[in-house]
């Protein structure tokens, strides 16, 4: 489970392009395509390096004029998302 306290990072083999907002990427390992909107291609951006949640969280409530309850309850099933799929992992438990 992922908490706030987690660091993550992305993993994986993906080749990304950009299509106007959103960010299209391919799972090169799968052959899976995935498409990312604004919000959730900024988080992937952020993950390029090991990320604690509450640090991602908090550039995204700055960059995007949301509170940190709505930040968290949004970011935090979506990287479950992503980690259940093996694009992201963590790097140290909380």
């Amino acid at each position: 489970m992922i908490s706030r306290d987690a660091v993550v990072v992305r993993t994986g083999d993906l080749v990304s392009a950009p299509m106007g907002d959103e960010l299209a990427m391919m799972d090169m390992e799968t052959g899976t395509y995935f498409v990312l909107d604004e919000i959730a291609a900024a988080i992937w951006e952020q993950l390029e390096q090991p990320t604690r949640v509450s640090a991602l969280c908090s550039t995204l409530e700055n960059r995007y004029d949301v509170s940190a309850s709505q930040c968290e309850a949004d970011v935090l099933p979506f990287l479950q998302s992503l980690h259940a799929k093996r694009l992201v992992r963590l790097v140290e438990e909380p």
